[in-house]
């Protein structure tokens, strides 16, 4: 397993391409496929390494963003990812929405009891500093 470095272009534009890495895996990883270590493989089942990420372009051409809003609609001809051999193996990543949610919802969660948590030890702090003006 080992990083490579990826950069795409975009076919007839005058704008830059975009570079990223991405980690290369040779084995299916123990963690998230629940094959063991040393397990056999699975003949004609890939090794499926998927990363989401976002990219945004701040200064696209008008060409550009043209086809990136002509992706949004389904193709003709060519099916893209989904007529893939291996299309079953790949991850659908619209299903990432609903988590935002339940990450949004877990953010505030921490983040009140992070402000309940502060607030209560400024109240100790204060308590102590008036417990030590009594007795002293």
């Amino acid at each position: 397993e080992f990083e490579v470095q990826v950069k795409v272009f975009f076919h007839a534009s005058g704008d830059r391409a975009v570079e990223f890495a991405h980690l290369l895996k040779l084995y299916p990883d123990p963690e998230t496929t629940g094959i063991a270590v040393g397990e056999a493989l699975v003949e004609g089942k890939p090794v499926v390494s998927e990363r989401y990420d976002e990219v945004v372009f701040g200064d696209a051409s008008d060409d550009l963003r043209a086809r990136l809003a002509a992706a949004d609609r389904p193709s003709t001809g060519y099916g893209g990812w989904t007529t893939s051999a291996h299309a079953q193996w790949f991850g659908r990543f619209e299903t990432i929405k609903p988590q935002e949610a339940l990450l949004k919802e877990v953010y505030e969660r921490i983040t009140t009891e992070l402000r309940g948590a502060s607030k209560r030890r400024l109240e100790c702090e204060e308590e102590i500093k008036r417990l030590r003006t009594e007795t002293a």
